[in-house]
């Protein structure tokens, strides 16, 4: 309370001082700033003292400079406590805590502290002048309205603005001489021509405003503010083609614009910056997930060798709907699994997690490449909210040379024999992941002779836009049966199509030998299955 009664005490002060002096009759009343900030950073318990210590100065002053008591002494301090009152209340009424660095604050407090609130002072101002005084009600109420406006932009901007969010942006170098050169060009237009050009000082302010934020806009403001009244002060800042009080009025109105836009411009940077940061944070998040995400391109073990590629059709993510595991399970066999998530995106590589590290669990947890389709199914359907997919799960025996697969509406897999042959996964076929069926899904086991090499993909190898899926299975067949040994980049360069789908490719050389790791003597899995 009492360095807002010092704080307004000062300004009012000034404020007469600026009448007084001024040639031209100008001023603007800073208290109206210091009371407006004064309740918007203050909660409304303490508006009650606040205000009457604005009432307690603002009386002192009047009482000062020949004010007289009775209406005109009542009537000043109540326009001087309503207006700040008034707009306080519409601002907070928005946020309690007001950030001038926000766009849709700074709104409310030009709307409701700079607009709305010297509106009613000078309205009271008014009446109360015209009720004492032969003055026109417009012109007084005008330019109290005026005065009071730019008191509480200007000086209320500047004590708000401390508490802004965007002070990393705050360079005090640039800001100083930035500031420097801005007040220069307003002195000299201000001072050494009567042509209505204040506007000029603009371009600095706004260059400040963009690149320091809030403060370093409210504090150019200020300076060019001060060296407007300075002017009046000295008998310049006339303007030609106006009389004296409608040049006034004009300059009023013009350093009133330039602060609200070097304000908003302030403001408006600092959201760019924010946002940029948030989606700068949320693309690491992302690489990071999609690193996290990202299938190995080459794996070892002791029964299978794999070498795999994963394309995204989102350049952005490397990584897509597509997934790929080989997984060597408890009792030495090899699972396979493979999948597409419908979809791209960031929304898809979700999904395509959800559903990778479930499968994984549930082949470590079964024997039966149909089984792992189930309970994958079932957990897509009540736990993913409706992830729709394609899967095959393959398991591989080093023992026997058996391959138990399974198929969810996938593309069928290409297993070729230690004699050169090779033949289509075509069997055990369901529908996708997602997809109502009632019918169980089973699995099918085949035997391969000697060493075999195992071959899946997802369709966007064989899809392309304008042919049939016949065609893209015969090319990839004839590619991966052929002759010639080319590595898996190198089949895929071939066969995919850039950015048309998600794209994965993966070749097992599977390898027969001996398990180490004794199997229940009754056949049941390492792991029981979930009940």
């Amino acid at each position: 309370m009492c360095g807002v009664l010092i704080g307004y005490y000062v300004g009012a002060v000034a404020a007469y001082e600026m009448l007084e002096l001024s040639s031209l009759g100008a001023a603007f009343f800073p208290p109206a700033g210091v009371a407006l900030a004064a309740l918007i950073a203050s909660p409304t318990r303490r508006w009650a003292p606040i205000l009457i210590a604005v009432a307690i100065a603002e009386t002192f002053v009047n009482i000062q400079h020949g004010v007289a008591i009775g209406l005109p002494l009542a009537g000043f301090a109540l326009a001087n406590v309503l207006g700040p009152l008034v707009g306080a209340f519409a601002v907070t009424r928005h946020s309690h805590r007001i950030d001038l660095a926000r766009v849709s604050d700074l709104m409310w407090f030009i709307g409701g502290g700079v607009l709305l609130g010297p509106l009613v002072s000078g309205l009271v101002g008014g009446t109360t002048v015209w009720m004492t005084t032969p003055r026109p009600f417009v012109d007084t109420a005008a330019a109290w309205w005026l005065g009071d406006a730019l008191g509480a932009m200007i000086v209320g901007a500047l004590i708000i603005s401390m508490f802004a969010t965007d002070l990393p942006r705050f360079s005090l170098p640039e800001t100083v001489l930035t500031v420097a050169f801005t007040g220069g060009v307003a002195f000299v237009i201000h001072w050494w021509t009567t042509q209505p050009a204040g506007f000029i000082a603009i371009i600095p302010l706004m260059f400040l405003s963009a690149r320091n934020g809030t403060r370093a806009a409210a504090i150019g403001s200020m300076l060019i503010t001060a060296v407007v009244v300075a002017s009046w002060v000295g008998g310049h800042g006339s303007v030609s083609g106006f009389s004296a009080e409608g040049g006034v009025l004009l300059t009023k109105l013009q350093l009133l614009t330039m602060a609200a836009a070097a304000l908003l411009v302030a403001a408006e940077a600092a959201e760019l910056e924010a946002a940029s940061r948030l989606a700068g944070v949320q693309y690491e998040t992302v690489q990071l997930l999609r690193r996290a995400l990202a299938p190995d391109t080459e794996m070892h073990g002791r029964f299978a060798d794999a070498e795999g590629v994963s394309r995204s059709a989102d350049q952005r993510l490397e990584v897509g709907g597509d997934w790929y595991d080989i997984i060597e399970t408890d009792d030495d066999r090899v699972g396979i699994v493979i999948g597409d998530v419908v979809g791209h995106g960031e929304e898809a590589l979700i999904q395509m997690g959800q559903l990778r590290f479930a499968a994984q669990a549930f082949v470590m947890m079964s024997r039966d490449s149909g089984q792992v389709l189930e309970w994958l199914a079932y957990y897509a359907d009540t736990c993913t909210g409706g992830t729709y997919a394609t899967c095959l799960v393959a398991y591989y025996d080093p023992a026997t040379g058996q391959l138990n697969y399974a198929s969810a509406g996938h593309p069928p897999g290409l297993v070729g024999s230690g004699d050169g042959s090779w033949r289509w996964l075509s069997g055990a076929r369901s529908t996708p992941i997602g997809v109502p069926s009632n019918k169980q899904r089973v699995s099918e086991t085949i035997e391969v002779d000697g060493d075999a090499s195992l071959v899946v993909y997802t369709d966007g190898v064989v899809e392309r836009a304008g042919e049939i899926i016949d065609t893209g299975l015969a090319r990839m067949f004839d590619a991966v049966s052929g002759p010639e040994h080319n590595s898996v980049t190198q089949l895929v360069d071939r066969l995919v199509t850039a950015g048309s789908d998600d794209a994965s490719f993966v070749r097992v050389e599977l390898r027969r030998g001996q398990p180490v790791v004794a199997v229940p003597s009754d056949g049941s899995a390492p792991f029981p299955p979930p009940a």
